[in-house]
């Protein structure tokens, strides 16, 4: 029992430093950039339905309401106007605008564009995808069980020899190693990372 201590410290001292090797291993967050993203669509003219009240029980919106009461306002005006501002106001009716609206929020920058007369004619979004940085942390291996074996002879090739292998990885690459051979041996080993080639 006596001659079996020292091995007994050897093994806890290997279990003590593997372990404590495992904790230091952190794995830092990978950041991907998406890059940014810009397109158009077609040119194409909107389906519109006009604002009217077809009968005293429909029911408007308060917009609606209120671009009604416009239109009405604008038809008195219209009617009570001598002929040179009825054209004045015509011409104005009939010219052709082009108009621009822009949305942004923290993901997407949307322009339409289009020209209007009396009614939108064309409407073209525009459109751009922020580019943004995704944080991703990997999956770290915390501890990994290794078996194998081992097959030898001398050089003479006349004592064939037989090992099998139990092995314990940690976080940072480290084995722990467990052997047993056809001679009855026990043997004990520890594998150190030296160093590592990252893609």
């Amino acid at each position: 029992m006596k001659n079996a201590i020292p091995y007994i410290i050897i093994v806890i001292l290997i279990f003590v430093i593997f372990f404590k090797d495992s904790n230091k291993e952190v794995q830092k967050p990978i950041f991907i950039t998406v890059p940014e993203v810009t397109g158009s669509f077609e040119t194409s003219k909107p389906i519109q339905l006009p604002i009217i009240q077809v009968k005293l029980g429909q029911i408007l919106s308060k917009k609606e309401k209120v671009y009604v009461k416009e239109n009405d306002s604008l038809l008195k005006v219209f009617k009570s106007e001598n002929d040179s501002l009825k054209t004045e106001l015509f011409k104005k009716a009939i010219q052709l605008n082009n108009f621009t609206s822009s949305f942004e929020d923290e993901h997407l920058k949307l322009t339409i564009k289009g020209i209007v007369q009396g009614e939108i004619k064309e409407i073209t979004p525009n459109y751009t995808i922020k580019q943004k940085q995704l944080e991703i942390t990997p999956k770290q291996v915390k501890f990994r069980l290794l078996a194998g074996a081992e097959i030898g002879n001398s050089l003479l090739f006349n004592k064939p020899l037989f090992k099998a292998n139990l092995g314990f990885q940690n976080a940072k690459g480290n084995i722990l190693k467990l052997s047993y051979d056809t001679e009855e041996r026990i043997l004990i080993g520890y594998d150190l990372t030296v160093f590592k080639i990252k893609k």
